[in-house]
């Protein structure tokens, strides 16, 4: 019996001990969190580009981001603005400068496209930019560069794709794979047993795609020649194309069918019961 008494009591001891170690350490902890967090310095926690978060020297960044930067403590809105910049070997970026409501957030809103396949520097020198007088002890600064242009591929398509003899009309579509900067234009050849200017018209012979969209049309008519004819068939493909790349070898097959002639009936039937 005396034994298991002095066992609870040593086990009680090790209890207490072991308590009083675990209140000792979180409250050295919490000092430290509050050394840290009242140390006086400014500092980048996290930057992000279009809600991805990057780091020196990132690549590939799209040409309009939106760039976010998030600080420990809440900024001078003004002792910031006046030294924050973002340039590039080009020259300046023209970019506008937007707080949280904590002011520990900075959004770099990009006015103009950056240009394709180029470096930019964001940059805070060393400074007070906190409102109680945080700093920074050195520079802030983080390189990335823009994405290679890649231009859009387009495509030929057709619809309907045959026409009737008698004067009908179908619809020649390029379209882009994705909005272009410029204007694109789309050179046609035309070939196929149908003559062009004979057996059809077309409304143009080149496609124009306008910046920002994506898809240009052409209209093909069949013309009524009197003759009697087989079918024949018009093949369109691209012969070049301008600020655009052609997605394979792109040809379109429109079918010109041939008006048959009304029935008609000569001489005397006869009918004998």
């Amino acid at each position: 019996m005396r034994i298991m008494k002095n066992r609870n009591f040593q086990l009680s001891k090790c209890t207490i001990i072991l308590c009083s170690f675990l209140v000792l350490f979180g409250y050295s902890c919490k000092n430290d969190d509050d050394v840290l967090l009242d140390d006086g310095q400014l500092r980048l926690l996290q930057t992000a580009i279009n809600d991805v978060n990057i780091k020196d020297n990132s690549e590939n960044i799209s040409i309009d981001p939106e760039i976010v930067l998030t600080f420990s403590h809440e900024l001078d809105t003004d002792k910031f603005s006046q030294a924050f910049n973002l340039n590039s070997m080009e020259g300046t970026v023209n970019y506008d400068l937007q707080f949280s409501n904590s002011n520990s957030t900075v959004t770099v809103v990009i006015n103009e496209d950056l240009n394709y396949a180029s470096e930019y520097l964001l940059n805070l020198p060393a400074g007070t930019y906190g409102v109680n007088g945080e700093g920074t002890e050195d520079p802030i600064s983080l390189k990335f560069s823009t994405a290679a242009y890649v231009p859009p591929m387009v495509k030929l398509s057709v619809n309907p794709d045959f026409i009737i003899e008698t004067n009908q009309i179908t619809t020649v579509t390029a379209t882009l794979t994705k909005i272009a900067d410029d204007e694109v234009t789309v050179y046609l050849s035309f070939g196929g047993i149908a003559t062009l200017d004979v057996d059809y018209t077309v409304s143009n012979d080149s496609i124009v795609i306008p910046a920002g969209q994506t898809t240009g049309t052409i209209t093909v008519s069949s013309i009524l020649d009197g003759e009697v004819d087989a079918n024949e068939e018009i093949l369109i493909s691209i012969e070049s194309v301008v600020n655009a790349d052609e997605q394979g070898a792109q040809q379109v097959s429109i079918l010109i069918k041939e008006e048959l002639s009304p029935l008609s009936l000569k001489g005397v039937l006869a009918l004998n019961f």
